[in-house]
């Protein structure tokens, strides 16, 4: 036991140091890559043109990679006990639904359950006067 510890420490410390370093060399690519595209943009254009460019793509960038860091935690990182909770709600909606599914206290807002008990009363209706073949 203490052997598969020590080598998951080994395999994650490997991982570790494979990102800095994968990390590293897309900064300095990614820098190159910048300063040529600012020296295009600065001949073409101005200077200024060039900054403003490229800081907004950046800073558009950056923004987007922060959004997706908040999303990416709220469904794959939850806890066991949290997405329990979360199936015992949802077992207990649809019991409540199966049991009762229209009326005051049901799991639709009052507009859609009107409209709900209308087309369920319609459909009645219908069958019962409906000649059977």
């Amino acid at each position: 036991m203490f052997q598969r510890i020590v080598q998951d420490l080994q395999l994650q410390a490997r991982n570790l140091v494979l990102g800095l370093i994968g990390g590293i060399l897309v900064a300095i690519g990614a820098g190159f890559l910048v300063t040529a595209l600012w020296m295009l943009l600065a001949e073409q254009f101005d200077a200024k043109i060039a900054s403003l460019v490229i800081g907004g793509v950046i800073l558009g960038g950056g923004l987007i990679v922060m959004a997706l860091r908040g999303s990416g935690r709220s469904s794959g990182h939850r806890s066991k006990s949290a997405r329990l909770d979360e199936e015992q709600r949802l077992a207990a909606a649809a019991a409540a639904r199966q049991s009762r599914p229209f009326g005051p206290g049901g799991p639709y807002p009052a507009l859609m359950e009107a409209f709900l008990l209308g087309v369920t009363t319609y459909l009645q209706i219908r069958g019962a006067t409906r000649p059977r073949r």
